[in-house]
Order: C-alpha cells, then structure tokens, then sequence
C-alpha cells in the first residue's frame, strides 16, 4: 500500500503517529512533502476539539512544521473556538515560538477568540515577540487600498475598531478610555484619526519591549489629547504633522499603517502649508532628522560689543574681583567637562603608550626615555587602537545614514497618498511642486533614491487632470519651477520642469485648443530666452517638451517656431530641435481639430524652398546632417498632412517643385548619399524615397 493511498484510511488519532514517524526523516524523502501536504489538507476539515487534540499530539513530536515545511500546527490553530484557543494560549503563552503562530492564525478566528488571546498576551510582561505579534495583529486590522495618482483610502471596520477598543480598555480600565474618548469626542477636526491614534498607541506603549519606547508612546498619547483640546489653535494642524512624523522616525515598520490611517482621514483639515511643512522636514540634512546638529557657536572675534558696557578700572575693584572669581569657576568648569572623554578610547590609549601611559605619581616615564624600538612599538600600538574605535563610529556614522533615508522614503510615501487623495484640493496639490523640486534637489547628490522619488511624486501630479486652476496659480507656478531649474543641472530635475511647463501649458488650455492670453506671452518670453540663452541656460525641452505633447496648442504660433527654425543667426541644434517640433505638429490628428493657415503652409514652403538651394548652392562638406533631415521630415510631413487639401498641395508645390526635382537628380543624389543614414534615422526613408513621397503628395510631375 503506498503513502498517499495509506493516508486516505487514517483516523485524526492516528495522523500524529504517523507525523511522529516521518518528520525525522522528511529531508531524506521528498515523498514526505506530498505527504505532509496531504495531511495538511485533511487537517483543514478538523475544527475545536479534534483540531485541538491533534494539535497537542503533534506538539510532542517537535518542530514537525520546520521538519516538514508546511504549517501543519497553524491550520490546526485556525480551526480552533475559543474554547480551545484560550486553553492554549494559556499552555503556550511563555513559548515565545508558538506564540509567533498567533499572527498565521489570527484571522481565522472568532471576534472573541482574537479578544481573549490579545488580552493575554497584553497582561504578560512585554517582550520582544509579543511586541512584535500584537503589533503585526494591529497593522491587519486596517485595510489599505491605494493607487498612485487616481486614490488612497485605509480604514478600519467597526468590527476592528471594536476589537481595538476593548484591548485598550482590558489594559487601561474603562473609565481612562471613555474620559479619553470624551476629550476626543469634542474635537470637530480629525476626530477619527486621533481616537484610532490614540487607542493604538496606547497598545504600543503597553507591549513595548524597552522602556524608552514606552516613555515615548506615552507621551504621543498625552499629545494625542492636546491636540484635540486645542483644536482651535493657529499651529494645531502643524502639530499633528509633527506628532505623525515623530512616530514615524522610529525605526520600527508597525508604525506606518496607523499613522498612514491618521493621515488619510484628517486629509480634508489639511492646507498646502502643512503639506509644505512634511516636504521641508523631509528635505532636512541627515544631522537635523537624526537629532546630531551642533549648535551654533558664535565666533567671539565677530560679536558685536558695547564699549560702553566695559567697567573701568576706578570704582569697580570689587567688580572685577567677582568676575575674576567667576572666570575661576568656568574654567574649572571646563576642566571637568573636558574629562569627560570616551573611557574606551581612553583605556585603549594608555594599553597603547604603556609604560609611556599617563600616571597620578611624578615618577613616571617621560617619553624622552623610552629608546627608538619602544617608540615604533608604541605608534603601531597607538595606530591599532584608534583603529579599532574608528569602525564603531564609522558604523554608526553609516546606520544613521541609512535610517535617515528609510524616513525620507516614507514621508515620501505619506505624501503620496495626499497626492492620490480626492479630498485633497487641486489648488494644494499644485501647490507641493515647487517644495517637492526643492526636496529632490537636497537630496540629488547625498540620497539619489529619495531625490527620484520626490521627482516621481512631481510626475504623478502633473499627470492628472485639474479643471479649475486659475491663470494667476498656473502662472505663479511657471515662474517658480522655471526659477528652481536655473540653479540646478541634475537631468531629472531639468527633465521633470519640463513636465512642469507642459503641465501649466495644458491646465491653461480651458478649451485643449489654446492657452490663455497670460499664459502664452510667459512662454513666449521662455522662447525668447531660449533662442537668446540669456538669464542662464535655458534646456531644450523646456520648449520643445511642451510642443511634442501639447502640438494642438501650437498651431496658431506655427509664425514664431518657423521663424526660428529657419533663422540662421539662431544655433544649429536648436534649430533642428525647433523644426522637429513643427513636425509633430503636423499629424492627422491635429489637422482633425485644428485648422492650420495658409500663410503657415506658403511660409513652411518658401523657407524649405531657400533652405534647400543653398544645401544645392554651398559645399557639401560644410552641411549639417540633423538639419537637412529635419528639414526634410518636415516637409515630407506636410505635404502628406495636407495632401487632400488642394489649395496647400497649390501653395506647397508652386515653393517646392523645382528645387525637388533638382535634389532629385542623380549627381545630386550621389552628393547626399554620405548623409543618407541619418535621413534614415530621421525621416524613415532614404532621400530618394522621401523626395518621391513628397512629389507624391504634391502631384508633381516626374
């Protein structure tokens, strides 16, 4: 009879048997995975008493899930009523192994089974795992959903709350619960955030493991009722910000779901100033967030001084004697506080100079009588010890580092949330961009992920749609974000000002067909500035970004971009860049919604037209590739763009045909033929196949 079919036939009395047998020897027999499996399975029918009592038989064989490597003990812990979870939570409550089961079967069971087992292990003295199990028990209570950009929501059931509320209450005493309640009851801002604050933090403060943790989830609960007695204070909302940041610094991850829920829920009482304030403290050096700043020291040279203030020396003896007397005492001061040096470092550096060592008699060894071997002995001895201390300080040097970013990547992620938020206004959101760029460029050279996550927060927000953005914010936010870029050259950042332009482009654009008055004349003088390069550099895609994803704004300023495509007093690159954009302009799907000019048309022609003769006219070693394919993929672009319209085809081919046919001859053809790879590249053809397309579209005659 084989195992499988064997198993089939056991009773529940007689599966630990067989578990027994087989755990020792499942690393040598991979049947046994089947195996376990299989008995895992036929576990899951067995609930309450016979869960219960298989459970304890399977407990006498060891560590039969390790053994197997299947949860066979904790699907019989999730079958079990209460009866039988409060009999074993009481057999197990000091095995801290089983006790880690808790948070496997917790959501298995009933309301008050999961009662009695937290009530439990919250009267036993606070140890790591408990910390760590009522902790993971708490963070599942809350329901995350959230998608960047479009929503975020984290609740708690009432069901769940109630489960909260009565833990509190089993630790703290009903009458501290409801007179909390009460206080937090009459605030009209927050309520739900401060109430599941505080039920929650009072839990922390209860099964923190180290007292100073407790001390300080203590004080987060008396700060958590200060903010709702007063509630009416200017700064109130800023001190529930800083309270959220506070909890979240600490190192433990439990902390960031329930200040998560705080959050979200107290979203709609929020203003930009303090969302700006979560950015600014997220933008902090490493020294300020970790707590390490040295305070600032006024040097004594520049301290301004009164001369008037200085006594004389006639009639102020005793003054002087005082001040004498107190001049005493401070340097006295400072000799003890100078003592106070690092006592390991100070043992390693007399085990270091050895018979050289400091000493209280007067007859020590002076190091004038210690011979050249002694002395190198000695510099190797001193070297070894500042060494050993230097990797300490090094590691936590590194440790804090690391800390400090993990907060700044959180606060990011609480950020993210208000972004994704509907209860957040647009106005606020626009409003984050400008401290978010700032943010980003702190932290570009010392913390580069949380700088590109402080640039994708920006990204997510000039991706949504906002229909309500006065022309006044949209312009105060151009001019701020074009501001910020002028004293950075970090490519992420240049790139995501781009996408600012674009989006302050494409929210002033109430019809999508053209930007308002204010708006256009701002980036009119952008243009300019590029073209000139005056006040700094101005990037390219500060212009050309917004053309290529918002070409339908474009058609009525087609005038100035081939203006100065095709000026030659402008720079090559930037022209070729230009013309490109034009390009792109012309699409069937703008032509579907816009309508474009003829003089637009008769200027595209006249100025390709000269353009073209002079590439005919000149050598061709001087000729710039990019340009000529640009040019070339403009036109090819427009005369297929406009091909059913007669009157353009008229305009384009009375410019046009005779220079196409010149280009199209076969000496010519050989002249371009070094430049053809990029007209490839750039066009999607060879020159050839391009100039007959364009003769195509243009009804010329070959």
């Amino acid at each position: 009879m084989t195992i499988l079919s064997l198993c089939g036939k056991l009773t529940h009395q007689q599966r630990p048997y067989y578990l027994n047998h087989f755990s020792y020897s499942c690393h040598k027999n991979m049947a046994i995975i089947y195996f376990a499996s299989f008995i895992k399975a036929k576990f899951a029918d067995l609930h309450d008493d016979d869960a219960y009592s298989t459970l304890k038989a399977l407990e006498k064989c060891g560590s039969v899930d390790k053994a197997c490597g299947t949860g066979l003990t904790t699907t019989l812990l999730s079958n079990l009523g209460k009866k039988q979870v409060s009999a074993w939570i009481k057999e197990n409550l000091t095995n801290q192994d089983e006790v880690r089961k808790v948070v496997t079967a917790f959501s298995s069971w009933n309301e008050s089974s999961r009662i009695t087992v937290l009530t439990s292990l919250l009267t036993q003295k606070a140890t790591e795992t408990s910390q760590a199990v009522i902790t993971s028990i708490i963070d599942s209570l809350f329901y995350v959903k959230t998608r960047a950009g479009e929503f975020a929501s984290i609740q708690i059931s009432d069901n769940n709350e109630k489960i909260l509320r009565q833990l509190v209450v089993a630790v703290q005493g009903e009458e501290t619960v409801s007179k909390a309640e009460k206080s937090i009851g009459k605030s009209k801002l927050r309520k739900k955030s401060l109430l599941i604050l505080w039920y929650v933090t009072r839990l922390w403060y209860r099964i923190a493991a180290d007292s100073t943790d407790a001390e300080a989830y203590d004080a987060d609960s008396s700060e958590i009722l200060a903010i709702a007695k007063n509630e009416s204070d200017s700064n109130n909302s800023l001190v529930f910000v800083d309270l959220l940041l506070s909890i979240l610094s600490r190192e433990q991850k439990f902390h960031r779901t329930p200040v998560a829920f705080a959050f979200v829920h107290a979203i709609p009482t929020l203003k930009s100033e303090d969302l700006c304030h979560i950015v600014e403290t997220a933008a902090m050096s490493e020294a300020e967030l970790a707590g390490n700043d040295d305070e600032d020291v006024e040097d004594e040279e520049g301290m301004p001084f009164d001369e008037s203030e200085i006594p004389t020396r006639a009639g102020n003896d005793d003054d002087e004697d005082s001040d004498s007397d107190d001049d005493e005492e401070e340097e006295e001061d400072d000799d003890e506080g100078n003592e106070a040096v690092d006592q390991e470092l100070l043992d390693k550096l007399n085990a270091a100079l050895g018979d050289a060592a400091p000493r209280e008699s007067s007859s020590d060894i002076e190091m004038d009588d210690l011979d050249e071997a002694e002395m190198q002995k000695m510099d190797e001895r001193l070297s070894a010890a500042f060494k050993a201390v230097a990797p300490k300080a090094a590691k936590d040097k590194k440790r804090s580092a690391k800390n400090v970013e993990a907060l700044k990547m959180k606060i990011a992620d609480l950020l993210l949330i208000a972004i994704s938020s509907k209860d957040l206004s647009e106005s606020d959101k626009i409003k984050i961009i400008v401290p978010l760029l700032k943010w980003a460029k702190v932290d570009a050279k010392t913390h580069d992920k949380v700088a590109q996550k402080a640039l994708g927060l920006v990204n997510i927000v000039v991706r949504m749609k906002f229909s309500d953005v006065s022309e006044k914010d949209a312009l105060k936010l151009l001019r701020q974000v074009l501001e910020e870029a002028q004293t950075s050259t970090n490519l992420l950042i240049i790139d995501a000002v781009a996408r600012c332009v674009t989006f302050v482009l494409k929210i002033s654009a109430r019809d999508g067909k053209s930007m308002s008055a204010g708006v256009r004349t701002e980036f009119q003088k952008l243009f300019e500035n590029y073209l000139q390069n005056v006040e700094g550099k101005v990037p390219s895609n500060f212009v050309i970004q917004p053309i290529a994803d918002l070409p339908l704004l474009f058609v009525d300023q087609l005038g100035m971009l081939l203006d100065a495509g095709f000026d030659e007093e402008n720079r090559i690159f930037k022209r070729t860049e230009i013309l490109g954009a034009v390009a792109m302009i012309f699409s069937k799907q703008v032509l579907q919604q816009a309508t474009i000019k003829s003089a637009a048309i008769k200027k595209i022609g006249k100025c390709s037209s000269s353009y073209f003769q002079k590439v005919l006219d000149t050598d061709k070693s001087e000729l710039k590739p990019r340009l000529f394919g640009t040019v070339l993929h403009l036109v090819h672009k427009v005369a297929t763009c406009v091909a059913d319209d007669e009157k353009h085809v008229e305009a384009l081919r009375e410019s046009l045909e005779t220079i196409i046919k010149k280009m199209s001859e076969g000496e010519t053809v050989l002249q371009l033929k070094k430049i053809n790879p990029v007209c490839l590249h750039i066009v999607g053809k060879s020159i050839v196949g391009a100039l007959t397309s364009i003769k195509k579209s243009l009804e010329m005659d070959n």
